[in-house]
């Protein structure tokens, strides 16, 4: 995905901040969305451990499953709102490639 975002935003017809002023911006949002989650995984663990009595390990081990639930659940949603997104500014055979492989997980979810 990300020589396709490079490629994407090179497109000459963006401005000239995503061109030539600061070219390497795919990297730089991609970098930043990763720390970000990072952020939050750490610091919402560590405030877990720390709101809870160290005695009550399966009250602890619950709400960091449910955590990981939580952040799974936003990635599918964010990755789901990038395809259609990516779908609805599509054309020709990138059109038809994205449809078909979103028939394929509407098809058989339970693979994916």
């Amino acid at each position: 995905m990300l020589p396709s975002a490079f490629a994407s935003l090179s497109n000459p017809c963006l401005p000239d901040f995503w061109t030539s002023i600061y070219s390497a911006a795919p990297g730089a949002i991609i970098e930043g969305a990763m720390f970000t989650i990072f952020a939050i995984d750490f610091y919402s663990r560590r405030y877990i451990w720390k709101v809870n009595d160290p005695d009550r390990e399966e009250e602890v081990t619950a709400q960091t499953e449910k955590l990981g639930v939580g952040l799974l659940e936003a990635g599918i949603i964010f990755h789901s709102v990038f395809i259609g997104l990516t779908l609805a500014i599509s054309t020709g055979t990138e059109f038809y490639s994205l449809w078909v492989t979103i028939i394929f997980h509407r098809m058989h979810p339970s693979f994916f």
